[in-house]
């Protein structure tokens, strides 16, 4: 019987003139900054820290509820892993950013350029679904 493991991600949705903000991972995908949450965190607490740990950002402002809510499935190694993705609308401090080791460039993208560019397979779906006009 296969395993299923679920996880939730919370990603920052950062806007800038209807553009969005991703970062390339070290193997040259580009994702939306956030990641797992940790048991006992809050989507607050789980995406301050990945904004520190991967572009070295502090958030002025997080939404209350997320912005764009998806889901992705996916296979591995005989277990089956369902995500659910939950994106909340952040504004930062400041866009002094740094790359790091989990984000190796970093860039402002419009939903047109993001179908053109090498996507993780976790925020293709996000890419469909998003609607500039909505946020």
């Amino acid at each position: 019987m296969q395993k299923t493991f679920y996880r939730v991600s919370i990603k920052a949705l950062v806007i800038k003139k209807g553009k969005v903000l991703l970062v390339q991972e070290p193997d040259g995908r580009w994702e939306l900054p956030g990641g797992g949450m940790d048991s006992g965190e809050t989507p607050e607490q789980c995406l301050k820290r990945e904004l520190k740990e991967e572009l070295g950002a502090t958030p002025a402002k997080i939404s209350d509820r997320p912005a764009c809510v998806w889901s992705q499935e996916v296979e591995k190694k005989g277990e089956l892993i369902n995500r659910l993705f939950l994106a909340y609308s952040v504004k930062l401090k400041s866009e002094n950013f740094k790359i790091t080791e989990e984000a190796i460039a970093i860039g402002w993208f419009t939903k047109k350029e993001m179908t053109k560019i090498n996507l993780h397979i976790n925020i293709k779906k996000f890419a469909k679904l998003y609607n500039p006009k909505d946020i």
